[in-house]
């Protein structure tokens, strides 16, 4: 998916007498783009491709009942000198009808299909709305407009970044994204096939072949919204009639064999490939014609579309794009980009409310400013150690609603003696692990990348040093049992901040992490010399790749979960690359769980004492207590609240090893874990924040 730093070719096979100002689809050549971007791509799609034959051959239970209704959203790009490109919405209305009629076989020229082919002529039972609900649950037409500085885009799917000159994609789990704008090279459109990535899934349009009858396009032969059904077709995964091959296989068998494209208005029958005596289709939408020569979806073409619906999009079936929203009162709902964090630090809060509110209200207990009325608050700082609430009131004409977060945000100590850990893997975090058909994204495979790491922003109190980490590892396999990685501490003086220069770094066993991994325990590490860090920095892994057979992937979080990439990857080529760049790197915006121990010097909650590791601190219900010690004896361990009572006691016969200590039952807040063992008595500061 990433890596490859090609000049992809303009690849055009030689499909007949092309109109010299117009290129009609360059789907294929983006799939080629993509696939040497994305090594993954192709699997995914061979495997998408076998379910679909597997479901059209024998299994029937796929099949849909009634009409499928697809949620578009056109993103629409004009230029800032040529207002003109900021088509109409009676264009784009025009544009949507002629998809509801051509995917219906209700199109008024469906008539001109030659009477030897009319028997195949399909209904697809596809149908496409116009958004009226936006990823948020607001109102919406369905349309974005947006002026950009950017004069053409070509097929690299600039058009789909705002950081191109684009727009960014809304979740392809739930939309249609069509983009159209100004395209370069005489290109009229492209498409994603099913199994790419979810920020460039979609359909690009050029803006003079949006339109249909009553309110045409302004691009000659190619004005009446046919590139639309035919790029739509590429992302329900149709191929070109002819199968971009000479003779080719489009995978449906009621469509002609046929040899190349065909242009303008052919006269019938077109014969090539013996499919005499009725020859080509070439009044197909996946073929190359003119607009007002192409009228036509077959029965097997259709049957194509709603499998692969079912096999690779099915979410669309799920979605609310076409539900209107019921007008009422909103829904208060907000989110903060870090909740556990050291004195000092400053966050910010995010409104993820519903229901378009006009109004907002916060109330930041503990915080600096103590109230905002601006929808996304920035730099609250918390200047004392405690658990604070927060709530949002949103208010719109219809009424109000107000979200209560109890303890939500949990200030550990910073200046005094003592220790923390920091963390970027949300409270709601879904722990995962990606993997293509190389290796792990998150750790050592197969792309021979070197480093992984993720970037830590949050304030750090004067004097405070990395003295360790915590790292969840999902897999890790170890050749033998003397090959190490390291884990590493970088600051972020590189390009955009990425990771430089290295501030310290300690050896760790393949071994050990596999063992961990069996355990179902964090990996524990400790510098010999602890890290000054005075700004944001990066912790993260070094890969050694001297012994085949060493495996490692850290996990991270869901795609698409409400928090900011902090995830970071170096190359084989030794430059850094966020996890969220497309297409140098994954396009995915996730975390990794890797935790940073931060202490001040001589503190006296370090999280080791006497052989004993507590973590995770903070924790969201499960604590773990690690005897490194590996040494038999009993133990008895005891937590007490803020006010002293003894809410929690367990004696343990053989506190050797690994233990699981189960808070869930217990309020969020500040508790002190008492650790007797062998005539000593050991007592650690714990966060709970479930």
């Amino acid at each position: 998916m990433k890596k490859v730093l090609l000049i992809i070719t303009a690849l055009m096979l030689s499909l007949g007498s092309i109109n010299a100002q117009q290129h009609r689809c360059a789907t294929m050549e983006n799939l080629d783009r993509l696939k040497a971007l994305d090594p993954g791509y192709e699997s995914r799609m061979n495997s998408i491709e076998q379910l679909i034959q597997q479901r059209m051959a024998n299994d029937k239970s796929w099949r849909t009942s009634g009409v499928v209704t697809i949620p578009v959203v056109f993103h629409i790009l004009y230029s800032t000198n040529n207002a003109t490109q900021n088509i109409s919405t009676a264009r784009v209305q025009a544009q949507l009808d002629v998809l509801n009629q051509d995917y219906s076989a209700t199109n008024a020229d469906v008539t001109s299909v030659p009477s030897v082919f009319q028997s195949a002529v399909a209904n697809t039972g596809i149908q496409f709305c116009l958004a009226v609900q936006d990823p948020n649950g607001n109102t919406t037409d369905g349309i974005i407009r947006k002026q950009t500085s950017t004069t053409s885009f070509s097929q690299n799917d600039g058009i789909k970044f705002d950081a191109q000159g684009g727009d960014n994609a809304w979740p392809a789990a739930s939309y249609l994204n069509v983009w159209v704008g100004n395209l370069g090279g005489g290109l009229l459109g492209y498409a994603q096939f099913p199994g790419g990535a979810a920020a460039t899934d979609g359909v690009v349009l050029l803006n003079g072949s949006v339109g249909g009858p009553g309110a045409l396009g302004t691009t000659p032969s190619y004005n009446r919204g046919r590139t639309a059904t035919h790029e739509v077709g590429h992302w329900l995964n149709l191929r070109h009639i002819w199968g971009d091959a000479n003779c080719g296989n489009d995978f449906v068998a009621d469509t002609p064999t046929q040899q190349a494209a065909n242009f303008g208005c052919p006269s019938f029958p077109q014969i090539s490939c013996s499919n005499g005596p009725n020859g080509e289709m070439f009044m197909n939408y996946m073929d190359y014609t003119d607009d007002a020569c192409m009228f036509m979806f077959t029965t097997g073409q259709g049957t194509r579309m709603n499998a692969s619906i079912t096999a690779s999009r099915a979410s669309l079936l799920n979605s609310l794009g076409c539900v209107p929203v019921v007008a009422g009162a909103p829904t208060a709902n907000f989110s903060a980009s870090s909740t556990n964090i050291l004195v000092g630090t400053s966050i910010n809060f995010t409104d993820l409310s519903s229901g378009a509110p006009t109004t907002w209200a916060w109330t930041f207990s503990g915080g600096t400013p103590g109230t905002s009325n601006v929808q996304n608050p920035t730099n609250i700082t918390y200047s004392t150690a405690g658990s604070y609430t927060v709530t949002l009131v949103v208010t719109n004409a219809n009424g109000n609603d107000t979200e209560t977060k109890t303890s939500y945000i949990n200030v550990t100590q910073g200046g005094g003696a003592g220790c923390d850990t920091l963390t970027n893997f949300p409270v709601t975090g879904t722990p995962s692990l990606y993997n293509s058909t190389i290796g792990y994204v998150t750790g050592h495979n197969d792309y021979a990348d070197i480093s992984k790491a993720d970037y830590f922003t949050q304030t750090v109190p004067a004097n405070y040093q990395v003295t360790g980490a915590l790292i969840a590892f999902g897999v890790a396999t170890a050749a033998n049992t003397i090959n190490i990685f390291d884990v590493t501490v970088w600051d972020d003086n590189g390009a955009a901040s990425s990771p430089n220069t290295e501030l310290g770094s300690t050896p760790v066993l393949y071994s050990t992490a596999a063992t961990d991994v069996v355990n179902g325990s964090l990996t524990f590490v400790t510098f010999p010399t602890p890290i000054n860090v005075t700004g944001p920095f990066y912790l993260g892994v070094e890969f050694d790749y001297s012994t085949p057979g060493d495996t490692l992937a850290v996990i991270c979080t869901l795609d698409g979960e409400v928090t900011t990439n902090t995830s970071w990857e170096q190359f084989s080529t030794l430059d850094w690359h966020a996890f969220s760049e497309t297409p140098t790197s994954w396009g995915l915006t996730v975390s990794m769980g890797i935790y940073p121990i931060l202490c001040s010097p001589n503190g006296v909650n370090d999280p080791i004492q006497d052989g004993f590791v507590i973590y995770p601190n903070p924790t969201q219900g499960q604590l773990i207590i690690h005897n490194t010690n590996n040494t038999n004896g009993s133990a008895i361990v005891n937590v007490f609240n803020s006010i002293g009572q003894n809410v929690l006691s367990k004696d343990y016969a053989d506190f050797s090893g690994t233990h699981y200590l189960d808070l869930s039952e217990l309020s969020n807040g500040l508790y002190f874990v008492e650790i007797t063992s062998g005539g000593k008595k050991m007592n650690n500061k714990i966060l709970l924040n479930k």
